[in-house]
């Protein structure tokens, strides 16, 4: 249900081209697929990668961008949790990579897209502990 979700919200903002939302709903989606480590992510993310490339013709280069950053967070969440407390960092570093990899400049996009990741990612990872605790099947 979750990725239902998530895959429309990419599909939609990518139509309407809005490049500010973009980062915030791609960035915390895969930072939550990487908190369950599984080999079915994998597959999730080349999906992730046709709907949001859909209009481009960069699709091979976006999925070395998208495992890129999946397993960044891997990394990054071997040394730090996935809990409330680090949402600010987790922002940080999604609204960097982004701006790295896709815009290559730091502007006033910069903070929108670090508070609409911020919020994000509070989403996924409340969805997250529901599912952990067993409520969500």
């Amino acid at each position: 249900m979750v990725t239902t979700v998530a895959l429309i919200l990419i599909f939609i903002t990518n139509s309407i081209s809005l490049r500010v939302t973009s980062c915030s709903l791609v960035m915390p989606y895969l930072l939550y697929l990487s908190s369950y480590k599984k080999v079915n992510n994998l597959y999730l993310i080349g999906i992730l990668t046709v709907v949001y490339s859909l209009q481009t013709d960069k699709i091979f280069i976006n999925i070395f961008i998208f495992l890129g950053c999946y397993l960044v967070f891997l990394l990054v969440q071997k040394n730090i949790k996935y809990q409330y407390l680090n949402i600010p960092i987790f922002s940080l570093i999604q609204v960097f990579l982004w701006h790295i990899i896709f815009l290559r400049k730091f502007n006033e996009v910069f903070i929108i897209n670090l508070v609409l990741c911020s919020i994000f990612n509070y989403i996924y990872l409340k969805i997250y502990k529901k599912e952990m605790a067993g409520a969500i099947k």
